[in-house]
């Protein structure tokens, strides 16, 4: 299964042998998280009138009678900080439906819990002073509720940001070296004032790195056009004159078309564009080559913890696997039509000859 970026971040902290679970508690209040004895949550203004219950069994039990009731816990019991960015873990049983996550006034919605399950958490970037409402999102929503705990994962030694940063920085690099990122783009045919197309016109041009083919659909029948050099461009300038494309280049972002369009070829087709694109959006590459931008981002880590030893060993690997992704994928043979042809034979060239 693919991973997302949180997962990714997650991922490279094991590598390193950090995980999040030595990261410092926010939550002051031991029977806040485990209701172990009286704490500060309380029923809502709104309250729970099917059942609020935190004295019995160590844990909280919550039910709804309408949407909306809600109880909730103090801001000094959970406190943030607008634009850091927390982590709320709890675990949940019998749950009924869902419950939507809020800071304490209900300004800011968290996240919903909709499952059961052990040490789940919510990730969110604090837009307020902190404290948590559980608010029913239906007339009989319920549930039981354990083992809270607040951590702050924009701290640390490695922030959240930076790895996440490497992990891009490791994507580009494994998109722009293997060009294994690969995308159809379509292109409208228009009377263009200069002969190419820029970003301007299509604004993927602008992370395009190569273009395996370009094919002109008009709908009953398909033309793929020839690849030239952008020395050749003069020359089809020179003589050119509008009609169905032809010749294609890439320069510089710019992708240069011949023979130019006509009106008639701007109303009955279109460019379908076949290429590898640079990224560094993490969750755009493959599931099996993931792994690849989390050994870079981890070799990182360790070149900030001074483990160059280390560090140096896992770039090494990444570019090596990235070197053989880029063969075995992407450098493939390619045949011409004339290989397909069945060769004459000896006796039939001489026949030929006479």
């Amino acid at each position: 299964m693919a991973l997302t970026l949180a997962q990714a971040v997650t991922q490279v902290r094991s590598n390193i042998n950090e995980s999040y679970d030595g990261f410092q508690e926010l939550m002051p209040n031991q029977v806040d998280r485990d209701f172990s004895a009286a704490s500060a949550w309380a029923n809502g203004t709104d309250t729970l009138d099917g059942a609020y219950d935190e004295t019995t069994g160590g844990v909280l039990t919550i039910t709804a009678t309408a949407g909306s009731q809600y109880c909730t816990l103090a801001v000094a019991s959970a406190p943030t900080t607008a634009g850091r960015t927390y982590r709320l873990y709890f675990d949940v049983s019998s749950i009924v439906l869902t419950w939507n996550v809020e800071d304490y006034t209900g300004a800011q919605v968290l996240g919903t819990i909709s499952a059961d399950g052990t040490h789940q958490y919510i990730e969110f970037t604090a837009a307020t002073p902190g404290g948590l409402r559980l608010v029913a999102n239906s007339a009989t929503s319920s549930g039981v509720f354990d083992n809270f705990s607040l951590i702050d994962v924009s701290g640390g030694f490695w922030s959240d940001d930076e790895i996440e940063n490497w992990i891009a920085e490791g994507t580009r690099v494994f998109s722009s070296k293997t060009l294994l990122v690969q995308a159809v783009s379509t292109i409208s045919p228009m009377i263009l004032a200069t002969p190419y197309y820029d970003s301007v016109d299509e604004t993927f041009l602008a992370n395009i790195l190569d273009i395996q083919a370009i094919i002109y659909n008009i709908s009953t029948s398909y033309k793929g056009l020839v690849k030239i050099h952008p020395r050749q461009i003069g020359n089809l300038v020179k003589s050119a004159v509008t009609g169905p494309p032809k010749y294609y280049c890439l320069f510089e972002k710019k992708l240069y078309v011949f023979p130019l369009a006509s009106a008639t070829e701007v109303a009955s087709g279109t460019l379908d564009v076949l290429y590898s694109a640079l990224t560094g959006t993490f969750t755009e590459i493959k599931e099996e080559y993931q792994h690849l931008p989390i050994t870079y981002a981890t070799a990182k880590a360790l070149q900030k913890d001074q483990k160059f030893g280390q560090a140096g060993v896992l770039m090494q690997q990444f570019y090596q696997e990235i070197s053989f992704e880029r063969s075995d994928k992407y450098n493939i043979e390619v045949n011409t039509i004339d290989d397909f042809k069945i060769k004459a034979t000896a006796g039939a060239q001489q026949n030929a000859r006479r």
